[in-house]
């Protein structure tokens, strides 16, 4: 009786010591203010695009809510419950101060993914006919880029600007469930930001007739009566073939640390999704990539990817 009792003593002992150090069982070593998922406590509710608060750590939340990680810990030694591995290392982690789960930031493609159709190629069909499908199979072939299919394609566009949105907003619905993943990935200070090779006038139509506030970046429009004239972003020394180059943002995100889960449908996500952390595909994408050996999931709608990045929540 008397081992057990001093046994007892012991890892109790070490228990209250480890919780009186101030950080998590490391004597000596103060406590940073962060969260068990390794973000700071952020005084107020707003938060930046990368999910840090605006004002700094708390530490008193955030203190209280370790120092209950810390006595379950001492709870499950104390009377021997088997831990599951995933709570021995999330365990080990909130001991050690840091997290088991890199930040996560998601970027997204808009024609034929947050819409159900692509509304670039709608708008081609309608005042083009055939004659765009020529670029088209010289851009798919590698013969030329993005930037200048997008210009020579459009540029055979030479209806009212009026007609060109009507058309645009009929071919606009939105993909099931995207409106619950952007809540989704606001809750979770997730990045949310959509990237697109098509072109402003829709994407701003479409996006704020469904009520949606979106970070989103795309090529712009400049109506003239010698036909729709393709304005691309500025991509840098890096890339002179695309309208707006996605691995270019991807890249921005990876230098900031961000782990990038990329969604897309078609052949202008094939470079991004390429180098991507994860990938949710479908269409061409999803056949191109399974054909490179290119690990991604399938996802038929945004219900789908909100189950997958509840998952890795």
């Amino acid at each position: 009786m008397s081992s057990r009792r001093s046994r007892k003593a012991g890892r109790d002992g070490q228990a209250g010591r480890a919780n009186q150090s101030g950080n998590r069982g490391h004597p000596g070593k103060q406590w940073t203010g962060h969260r068990p998922s390794g973000k700071p406590w952020a005084q107020g509710r707003t938060h930046d695009r990368f999910g840090q608060g605006k004002h700094g750590p708390r530490g008193g939340r955030g203190a209280r809510r370790d120092n209950r990680a810390d006595n379950q810990h001492a709870r499950d030694e104390r009377y021997g419950r088997r831990r599951t591995p995933r709570e021995e290392r999330e365990s080990r982690a909130r001991l050690a101060g840091t997290s088991t789960k890199q930040k996560l930031a998601v970027i997204c493609d808009f024609d034929g993914t947050i819409t159900r159709e692509d509304v670039a190629e709608a708008i081609l069909r309608r005042f083009t006919g055939d004659a765009w499908l020529k670029f088209e199979d010289e851009y798919r072939a590698g013969k030329i880029g993005s930037r200048e299919a997008l210009q020579k394609q459009f540029a055979l566009v030479k209806a009212p600007k009026s007609e060109i949105v009507k058309v645009a907003l009929q071919n606009a619905k939105i993909t099931p469930g995207f409106k619950e993943f952007a809540a989704l990935c606001e809750r979770r200070h997730v990045p949310l930001v959509v990237l697109s090779e098509g072109l402003d006038f829709y994407i701003e139509r479409i996006l704020t007739a469904a009520g949606l506030e979106v970070e989103w970046h795309s090529n712009i429009a400049r109506f003239s009566e010698n036909g729709l004239q393709v304005e691309c972003l500025d991509n840098g020394e890096e890339c002179d073939s695309c309208g707006n180059c996605k691995l270019g943002r991807l890249t921005e995100f990876r230098k900031r640390g961000w782990e990038i889960l990329y969604i897309g449908d078609g052949h202008s996500d094939l470079c991004p999704a390429r180098e991507a952390d994860r990938v949710l595909a479908k269409g061409r994408l999803l056949a191109e990539l399974r054909r490179l050996g290119k690990r991604c999931e399938r996802f038929e709608d945004f219900r789908d990817c909100a189950r997958y990045l509840e998952g890795l929540m």
